[in-house]
């Protein structure tokens, strides 16, 4: 008998590539943790530069790059479903190797009177 594996995250949409879209201002993390660092860039949309942060995961050692991936995806699955005034939205992900790897997940700036 074939065993079959579901995934639980399936049912949920896809969130927008913003490939090509996703513009990073400067490499130094405005947040950097175990598990991923965050940076200001900016997005196009609507013809206009709009402030963005940009969350790209950390290469986590003795992890299988599908495992990485995976975690991702789940992440920005369900992330892109949440609403919540307390949660800002996901604008989408950049699946770019050559720059994010393993993937980035895009949302507007967060705009504090104290930065890190």
């Amino acid at each position: 008998m074939k065993s079959v594996v579901i995934d639980p995250f399936s049912h949920l949409p896809e969130v927008p590539d913003l490939r090509d879209q996703i513009v990073i201002d400067e490499y130094k993390p405005v947040y950097s943790g175990p598990y991923s660092c965050v940076y200001r860039g900016k997005y196009q949309r609507n013809g206009q530069m709009v402030p963005v942060a940009v969350k790209i995961l950390n290469r986590i050692r003795n992890k299988e790059p599908e495992s990485m991936l995976r975690k991702l995806q789940r992440e920005r699955r369900t992330w892109g479903v949440l609403s919540h005034p307390n949660i800002l939205p996901l604008y989408g992900f950049v699946d770019n190797e050559e720059f994010f790897q393993p993937g980035a997940l895009v949302s507007p700036e967060m705009v504090t009177a104290r930065r890190c």
